[in-house]
């Protein structure tokens, strides 16, 4: 018993030295981080970011090393203190793994790398380009915008003349915007914010400008124009512009709104509508291809056909109105019908001198109203006193008269199937493609402007006559100008048979 006592004493010294020696072993193999190097912290994405790891062994053990992540790729070796990172697409916080190893012992720890998330981006590609000019009218204007991580996003759209332009359009989703009815030769400037509304982000492009020209067409793809058979224009007293289509109604143009009458919303009597003009207390009198005359009051709606007036026949060819708001009403086969808002009166090859009882087109001078025909030539009317010229009897190459303007020097200009004519009362002049710069011999429409400009619609486009002096328009025409209107500021608005309406600022 006493040797065991003697023993106990030295064998617990002996074993606490034991683990004391054990437990220093054991730190001294495990490495030691002393710091970890990230540049730059954040990034953007597909950027890339510089990893290194310093780290030490207490028993100077070989050290190994690893980084891995399930995002990103590594584009250096990730067995070494350092290796290089690529950020994926798409933004977030990424961790990233590295392990530290001496062959008995490792360290595993992680560090946490910021992927922003990039705002829209825009590209040089855009329509019209910066400070263009002679743009035409609609024009459509487009940009390209893009998101590096594919993000949705929308646009916020401001738009005007230069100098004054605002926000038009607010979470826009498509790239393009048809800014309607814009003024010929006027600049305009607009730019874009494009948004990343789910992360916040946002760019605004730098501001654009362009000039437009002195054309513009109208077109079902760019207006609200439901069919290009526009057979005929008015223009009221608000500057409203009312287009009759042949098949698709009436059409009041205000501003930029574009509104369809027609025999499905409205009470017109007929969709094709070959005239229209308006009267003293700006009623439109619509003339129609077989549902007589309607006439539009801005809220009442009457239609005049045959049983309820002196008409003779449903389809109107042409109305004008004189100075003294008289009705003139040309007719296929029915003659001429006048209606002063109290009585009618109707002139027809049996009752009177009209020498066609199709008439195609009505004129005043004063007094007296010239009246074109199919294929009796032109009469005039003056006191109840009745004058035809036709090829008989004048120069007038055929007698079909499509149009009559006459001029501020009282000049008549007459629109034929085969050229001008002019008569100044006593002379009268054929102008023709052979020996003028007229355009076409098709001669549909005439209209003088306020400098005594004559403008000319034929076939093939339009021309216009300054004394001696001639110019020609064929871009934007691919069929017959059936009627021209000026409007106060002196812009020409065209109808066409098939083309749409067409305005130009030419003077």
């Amino acid at each position: 018993m006493k040797l065991i006592k003697e023993i106990f004493p030295i064998f617990f010294v002996a074993v606490t030295l034991c683990v004391n020696a054990c437990q220093e072993d054991l730190h001294e193999h495990l490495p030691l981080v002393h710091s970890v190097s990230i540049s730059p912290e954040s990034i953007n994405s597909q950027e890339t970011v510089s990893l290194s790891v310093y780290s030490t062994d207490g028993n100077g053990d070989k050290l190994s090393y690893s980084w891995e992540s399930e995002f990103g790729y590594f584009l250096s070796s990730t067995n070494l203190p350092q290796t290089t990172w690529q950020a994926p697409f798409e933004s977030g916080n990424y961790t990233i793994f590295f392990t530290v190893d001496d062959g008995k012992n490792l360290v595993r720890d992680s560090v946490l790398i910021t992927v922003n998330n990039l705002p829209p981006n825009f590209s040089e590609i855009r329509q019209p380009a910066n400070n263009s000019t002679n743009v035409k009218i609609p024009t459509t204007l487009f940009w390209n915008a893009s998101d590096y991580e594919n993000d949705s996003f929308v646009y916020d759209f401001y738009f005007g003349k230069e100098g004054n332009f605002s926000l038009q359009k607010h979470n826009l989703e498509t790239n393009f915007f048809n800014p309607l009815l814009l003024e010929p030769e006027t600049n305009y400037s607009w730019k874009v914010v494009a948004k990343d509304l789910e992360n916040e982000n946002e760019t605004e492009s730098e501001t654009w400008s362009f000039r437009t020209g002195k054309w513009a067409n109208f077109r079902t793809n760019n207006s609200g124009l439901p069919i290009d058979l526009a057979f005929s224009v008015a223009i009221d007293q608000n500057d409203k512009k009312w287009i009759g289509t042949f098949g698709s109604g009436l059409v009041l143009l205000e501003k930029e709104n574009w509104i369809v009458f027609n025999t499905d919303n409205s009470p017109i009597s007929d969709d094709k509508i070959l005239s229209i003009a308006i009267d003293k207390n700006n009623s439109k009198w619509i003339g129609t291809d077989s549902g007589g005359l309607t006439v539009f009051y801005g809220a009442n709606w009457r239609t005049f056909q045959i049983g309820n007036s002196a008409l003779i026949s449903n389809s109107i060819l042409t109305v004008q109105i004189d100075n003294n708001d008289k009705k003139w009403i040309g007719t296929l086969h029915g003659g001429l019908t006048t209606f002063d808002n109290y009585e009618w009166e109707t002139f027809a090859v049996g009752n009177s001198g009209l020498p066609d009882n199709t008439v195609l087109s009505i004129a005043f001078e004063n007094d007296k109203t010239w009246i074109g025909t199919s294929s009796g030539g032109v009469a005039s009317l003056e006191n109840e006193i009745w004058k035809v010229f036709d090829t008989s009897n004048s120069p007038l190459p055929i007698n079909r008269i499509n149009s009559i303007s006459v001029d501020q020097n009282g000049k008549k200009w007459f629109g034929t199937p085969k050229g001008l004519v002019s008569f100044d009362g006593q002379n009268w002049q054929v102008f023709t493609e052979e020996n003028s710069d007229l355009l076409d011999d098709q001669v549909f429409s005439l209209n003088v402007d306020s400098k005594n400009k004559k403008w000319i619609g034929t076939s093939k486009g339009l021309s216009s006559f300054d004394k001696k002096y001639w110019s020609s328009y064929e871009e934007f025409f691919g069929s017959n100008i059936l009627e021209i209107k000026i409007d106060d500021s002196g812009k020409k608005w065209i109808s066409t048979e098939g083309s749409g309406l067409v305005m130009t600022n030419e003077q």
